[in-house]
C-alpha cells in the first residue's frame, strides 16, 4: 500500500469517527430536549406507572430523583418530589416504599390510573370527574374557610391486587371543585352529592394489602400545600 494510500485512509477513518461522534452528541442533545418538552409528559407517565407499593427506597429516588421535602409521620417518613407536571407523597419506613400518592398539577397532563390500579379505575387525573367513576367503598369531602378536598376510597378485592385506592381532589391540583351545596349545608350526604356532581379527580393514592393504618397518616389526601409552598417553582 502506498503511503498516500495509508494517509487517505487515516483521513477517512478520523472523518467517520468524527461524524459519529457528532450525530451521538446530537441525538443526545435532541433526547434532552425531547424530555424536557413535548416528551415530559410521556416520559413522566412511564415513570409513574414504575412506582409500587413495597419497592425500595432507592428504586424510587432512581425514578424520581432526591425527595424536595421529608418529615416523620408517626413511626414512618413522608416524602415529597416534585415534578414538572404534579407532585408525588410516599410513606417510607425502612427505606421502602409503604404506599403513595399522586397529585396532577398541570392541566394538559392526563395521567390514566388503569395501569397503577390493575386496570379497575379508568379515571383520567385532572379530566375524569367523580360522576363518571366507580361508586366508593367510603367518601367524604370537606370545605372549610380556605381549604378544601374530596376524597374516597375503592377495594377491587383480588383484581386490584387487594390495594385500596384513593380519588381525590387535591387543592393544589388541577381541575375542577363543585363546592354548590356542599358549603351550604350541614349534611355529609347532601354535600358528598352536590360535590361529586362536577368535581374532577386529580389525585390517585395507592395503599398496599391488608394495611388501613397508612390511610390514616394523611390528613390531606396527597400533597399538602401548606406543608410545600415554601418551594416556589
Amino acid at each position: 500500500m502506498s503511503p498516500v494510500s495509508s494517509v487517505d485512509n487515516l483521513q477517512l477513518a478520523g472523518t467517520i469517527v468524527g461524524l459519529t461522534a457528532a450525530c451521538y452528541g446530537g441525538a443526545r442533545l435532541t433526547l434532552r430536549a425531547y424530555l424536557r418538552t413535548i416528551g415530559s409528559r410521556r416520559d413522566l407517565t412511564r415513570r409513574l406507572n414504575a412506582l409500587a407499593c413495597g419497592a425500595t427506597y432507592e428504586y424510587v429516588v432512581d425514578l424520581l430523583g432526591q425527595p424536595a421535602f421529608r418529615r416523620p409521620l408517626s413511626e414512618v417518613e413522608e416524602c415529597t418530589w416534585r415534578t414538572k407536571h404534579g407532585w408525588v407523597c410516599g410513606v417510607v419506613r425502612n427505606r421502602s416504599l409503604l404506599a403513595f400518592a399522586i397529585t396532577v398539577t398541570d392541566p394538559k397532563f392526563r395521567f390514566d390510573c388503569s395501569i397503577l390500579t390493575f386496570g379497575q379505575l379508568s379515571a383520567i387525573l385532572g379530566l375524569t370527574t367523580w360522576g363518571a367513576t366507580p361508586d366508593p367503598e367510603s367518601a367524604q369531602v370537606s370545605v372549610g374557610a380556605r381549604r378544601f378536598y374530596m376524597k374516597q376510597y375503592h377495594y377491587f378485592g383480588n383484581p386490584g391486587g387487594y390495594q385500596r385506592y384513593l380519588l381525590a381532589y387535591n387543592d393544589l391540583g388541577t381541575g375542577e371543585f363543585n363546592t354548590s351545596g356542599a358549603a351550604q349545608t350541614s349534611q355529609e350526604t347532601a354535600a358528598l352529592v352536590a360535590a361529586r356532581t362536577n368535581t374532577t379527580a386529580n389525585t390517585l393514592g395507592v395503599f398496599p394489602p391488608m394495611n388501613d393504618d397508612l390511610e390514616q397518616l394523611w390528613d390531606w389526601p396527597g400533597v399538602d400545600m401548606d406543608f410545600v409552598r415554601t418551594l416556589h417553582v
